[in-house]
């Protein structure tokens, strides 16, 4: 009874550390500052220009939101205030700087908005002006004067293309942006009686439409006091016709169109010099329609027959083109194959087909070379390129647009693949258009899409959102769930990030059936490196057997695998680096390692004592390099052969090698030259070692301490005295003995005290 009171308290009185927030998270970078607003669901927002900033509107959010550790990691250099409505549906980023607003959604519910420097992009969707929300209190000026100013406008950037846009007061305005764009000014109704509230709207949208630059006023220039603007005709690639019938003196053009037109190369025609295919040959979206792909496939293959059997060409690619659209590559082949299709098509068809049915592509297909071209061809040569290359000339607005005029099926299909073409050279740019493409649809966008957005989330340097989508993917019973976890074990495997054992078992049991393709390929180097890294290298060295049985592996990136998983064996503990070693040493002979792999080897067993393992593993060529001759003078060493390791280091030098030589002529008794190497290293206490063996006082006499020079002194002195046999001279000398006897033992005395004996001797 107790539990069921608290549990009825806790939904009928809510405790306020229980209610929900809209978390925002900020973060400073070097030119733009982040705002991350983290949402339980997702919301639908739209963002745009008002007088002091920007406004960010989210439709039914009801949810507060908290702002309070906004400023805990940024400065108000950028973003001077933001405050929240009551209502919790629109937040306002007080902006007063040279900087401009971009945002984006990273995932559902997680709204990224950056401020940035600089002046924004003259088809930024964000400069629009927002209208204020009683639009009957709030009208433009005059439309003489907004045509006039809106005019003057495009014939100054149609007179000088590369300038930035320059603010237009309109007259008698009551607001204007920054950042080089004009608002449309707003009249109040009660001191205008001549606008309607309809003129007042439309105005109004003429007015956003000409901020975001999608207006084209077809008017005579305007004259002005100053010298008139001379318009320069400069010679540029048209676009594609359009098929509407637009207005005489006003030219209407959505974002998309724009972006293209933007986009558009001087370029039109392939790298090869042949003729660009049109836009008819890979047409894709008018070879089917939605919902009835199988009905349409049929009475195509009822058309494939005519009089007497004979097949039908024209049929018969029709048939081809309906398998394409429905994503039967195959079964499209078969049928260009049997029932003698134009040759000429059919070349193109049978590409696509392989796209589509995801085969091996061709390296010299008939589709390459057009990626530069001016219709939807390229994007089909895109997708047909088995590499693609920074360098690469690429209609990249035909590729959009070409991509976005695909059927939904088919962009759900192709698009993973297309934006990770373009994600391999760095282009996020091109790969973000894309992947927005597939997003802006309705519907559950399928594992492939969610793959391609761990991608994403890897290229944003998310790492670990892009971990978990991943993991939930493999999760799945999906067609891509292979893949997914695939991807996981290599980012983790890069990352040498923890790997639960369950997650390697489920690998494992995908290794059979795919132990000879690429995926078992893939496989077997991310587990062997996981292995390594987990400190288990045996587990690691069977995996590297087992490449030898498939066939993706050729023998440079067998090597490799090789290579990487002896770069994580040098930093194991000695027992487990000693166990892989030597149970893989028939294998490592065997392997055509680099010499910097068989030294990193052969130095560490070395450390470790095993002089004559090391010269194995190192297996050192004739004549050996410089690298090779100080490892072996090292075993020699480590063997106690002086005079080898002199011999090896004969024509060598450098510090390490001083260093090797003193211990070889040390290790041969001859401590004068030893001395002189440790001069040489300017490692006086080696030097000074060296020198009380070899029984150089002098020297000693010159670079020892006080108590030191003392001694060496002493010894000189000693080894001078002469033999005199008269009384008074022996008695002379004795006095002397006795004197320096004195002086030599308080210097032993002070060496004693300078160097007590070690505790517990």
């Amino acid at each position: 009874m107790i539990r069921l009171a608290l549990v009825l308290l806790v939904v009928f009185f809510p405790v306020a550390g229980f209610a929900q927030k809209i978390l925002v998270r900020s973060g400073e970078h070097g030119d733009f500052s982040r705002l991350a607003f983290s949402f339980a669901t997702p919301v639908e927002w739209k963002m745009g220009r008002v007088a002091n900033g920007y406004e960010i509107r989210l439709q039914g959010n009801s949810v507060p939101i908290d702002i309070s550790g906004v400023y805990r990691r940024i400065s108000r250099e950028r973003i001077k205030n933001i405050s929240v409505s009551k209502g919790n549906s629109s937040i306002v980023l007080s902006v007063d700087c040279p900087c401009h607003a971009d945002a984006f959604e990273f995932r559902a519910g997680l709204l990224v908005v950056d401020i940035k420097d600089g002046l924004p992009k003259g088809d930024s969707p964000f400069e629009t002006a927002f209208a204020s929300d009683e639009t009957s209190d709030v009208v433009p000026n005059e439309p003489a004067q907004v045509v006039k100013v809106l005019t003057e406008d495009i014939v100054e950037t149609a007179a000088n293309p590369d300038q930035q846009p320059v603010p237009q007061h309109l007259p008698e305005s009551s607001g204007s942006f920054g950042n080089g764009l004009a608002l449309l000014p707003k009249v109040n109704l009660e001191e205008s009686g001549r606008i309607t509230k309809m003129q007042s709207e439309m105005l109004r949208q003429i007015g956003r439409a000409a901020a975001q630059g999608l207006l084209d006023a077809n008017l005579p220039v305007p004259s002005h006091d100053t010298q008139p603007v001379k318009v320069t005709e400069e010679p540029r690639v048209e676009a594609p016709e359009s098929t509407r019938k637009e207005h005489i003196n006003i030219h209407i053009e959505n974002s998309v169109d724009r972006e293209i037109s933007r986009l558009l190369p001087e370029r039109t025609v392939p790298n090869d010099g042949s003729a660009c295919i049109g836009n008819d040959a890979v047409n894709v979206q008018e070879w089917g329609g939605e919902g009835a792909v199988w009905k349409q496939i049929s009475e195509q293959r009822r058309k494939l027959s005519g009089e007497f059997d004979k097949a039908n060409p024209e049929a018969a690619e029709a048939l081809a083109k309906a398998y394409i659209y429905a994503g039967f590559g195959a079964e499209s082949m078969r049928v260009i194959d049997e029932f003698g299709v134009d040759p000429e098509k059919a070349g193109i068809l049978k590409e696509m087909a392989r796209i589509v049915d995801g085969l091996v592509l061709l390296q010299n297909g008939v589709l390459q070379g057009q990626s530069g071209c001016d219709s939807a061809v390229a994007l089909w040569a895109v997708l047909s390129m088995p590499a693609m290359s920074k360098g690469t000339e690429i209609n990249r607005s035909m590729v959009i647009s070409g991509f976005s005029a695909l059927p939904l099926h088919l962009r759900r299909h192709l698009g993973p693949q297309l934006a990770g073409k373009f994600l391999a050279i760095g282009d996020m740019e091109t790969a973000s258009a894309i992947r927005n493409a597939i997003a802006r649809a309705p519907g559950d966008a399928g594992a492939e899409f969610r793959l391609m957005e761990a991608r994403f989330e890897q290229e944003r340097g998310h790492h670990d959102a892009a971990e978990q989508t991943l993991t939930d993917i493999a999760k799945d019973n999906s067609a891509v769930a292979l893949e997914a976890l695939i991807g996981l074990l290599e980012t983790k495997a890069e990352r040498k990030s923890d790997v639960s054992e369950e997650l390697l078992v489920t690998a494992e049991s995908y290794l059979f059936e795919q132990k000879t393709n690429e995926n078992g390929a893939r496989l077997l180097r991310a587990i062997a490196l996981i292995r390594a890294q987990s400190g288990d290298l045996l587990a690691a060295l069977h995996k590297l057997r087992a490449i030898k049985v498939n066939s993706f592996f050729d023998d440079q990136a067998e090597t490799q695998v090789w290579e990487d998983v002896l770069a994580v064996a040098g930093g194991a503990t000695d027992e487990a680096f000693l166990k892989f070693v030597f149970a893989a040493r028939k294998d490592i002979s065997e392997q055509g390692i680099s010499r910097s792999a068989h030294q990193t080897i052969a130095l560490r067993l070395i450390e470790l004592g095993f002089s004559e393992m090391a010269m194995d593993m190192l297996d050192p060529p004739s004549p050996p390099t410089n690298v090779d001759r100080l490892i072996m003078a090292k075993a020699a060493l480590l063997d106690g052969k002086g005079g080898r390791a002199i011999t090896l280091l004969e024509h060598a030098s450098g510090e390490e090698v001083a260093g090797l030589r003193a211990q070889a002529f040390e290790m041969l008794g001859d401590y004068e030259k030893a001395a002189e190497e440790y001069a040489a290293l300017q490692d006086q206490d080696g030097q000074k070692a060296a020198l009380w063996q070899a029984e150089g006082w002098a020297r000693l006499q010159e670079i020892g301490s006080d108590p030191e020079k003392m001694l060496a002194r002493s010894m000189i002195t000693d080894s001078q005295m002469p033999n005199q046999r008269l009384a008074e001279e022996i008695l002379a000398t004795n006095a002397l003995l006795i004197e320096e006897s004195g002086r030599f033992r308080r210097s032993v005395e002070e060496l004693i005290n300078g160097f007590p004996a070690p505790s517990g001797g």
